[in-house]
């Protein structure tokens, strides 16, 4: 059983999905955990994004700890289906898509421009959760409402 040592804890690999990214289990949670072995600023700075888009009010995987010295970022796995995974099934229910209008509005008032690709959001109990917290500053191209 692999494992991986992160945040003082260690947690054991249930899933590698590439080099950097792996589904992982502590005392029966599950955690999704990445690594920056190589670009440590790149994940202190997902760090930071995650920490803005909540703040905004979108709905985030939870951020647990970043350990700096390991190179590792342990956050909430938000376990269900993305957009896309609905999409590629039925058209997306009319509650989904108020919430991501909902959060394109506090994204844009913080001028911050999400990434709308539905396989960035994922749905767990009725909640479209943003699974891909990078976000650019916004522009006026970026506004996702309709003039």
């Amino acid at each position: 059983m692999e494992t991986i040592k992160a945040c003082h804890k260690e947690y054991i690999i249930k899933e590698q999905l590439d080099d950097q990214n792996f589904i992982c289990e502590r005392k029966g949670q599950l955690f999704f955990i990445r690594k920056y072995e190589k670009y440590l600023e790149e994940g202190q700075l997902l760090a930071f994004q995650i920490k803005k888009v909540t703040n905004m009010g979108i709905k985030t995987p939870k951020l647990y700890g970043i350990d700096k010295r390991n190179g590792y970022i342990v956050s909430e796995y938000i376990d269900g289906e993305t957009l896309m995974d609905i999409l590629s099934r039925e058209d997306i229910d009319e509650k989904y898509i108020e919430q991501l209008f909902e959060n394109s509005y506090r994204a844009k008032i913080n001028k911050v421009a999400l990434n709308y690709e539905p396989d960035k959001w994922k749905v767990r109990d009725g909640v479209v959760y943003y699974t891909y917290p990078y976000f650019i500053k916004y522009t006026k191209e970026d506004d996702f409402t309709v003039k």
